[in-house]
């Protein structure tokens, strides 16, 4: 009983610790922030992604370097941004089939830097 209640206190402060960090994440800006991985748990290959302000008509070219097999992930790094570039992006997922899938108005300074795609 003693080690079931130790490691549910273990768990709870690791949460409680890493929700405090999440909370204090966006305030303290960094010129870093809209670099994100993304995760493909989709069961398809993704052969395009495409990220542009969701203020944007139009989207960006193409960020992957190659295609994302499924169960595999990718670095996706925004080489200009600067402490102030919009936080708020879409995000366009083309798959080998040439099916898409969108996310729209994606905080990505709020998130924890992770994309995922089921």
């Amino acid at each position: 009983m003693t080690f079931a209640r130790n490691l549910t206190s273990r768990i709870s402060l690791t949460m409680l610790a890493s929700l405090q960090a999440l909370s204090l994440w966006p305030v303290a800006a960094k010129a870093d922030h809209l670099n994100f991985s993304i995760y493909n748990n989709s069961g398809y290959t993704i052969s395009r992604v495409h990220v542009s302000p969701s203020r944007s008509a139009y989207w960006n070219r193409n960020v992957l370097n190659g295609p994302l097999f499924s169960g595999g992930n990718a670095y996706i790094y925004f080489p200009d941004q600067n402490h102030n570039s919009p936080c708020y992006w879409d995000v366009k997922v083309v798959f080998r089939s040439g099916a898409s899938s969108n996310l729209w108005r994606h905080n990505l300074c709020a998130s924890n830097n992770s994309v995922y795609v089921d």
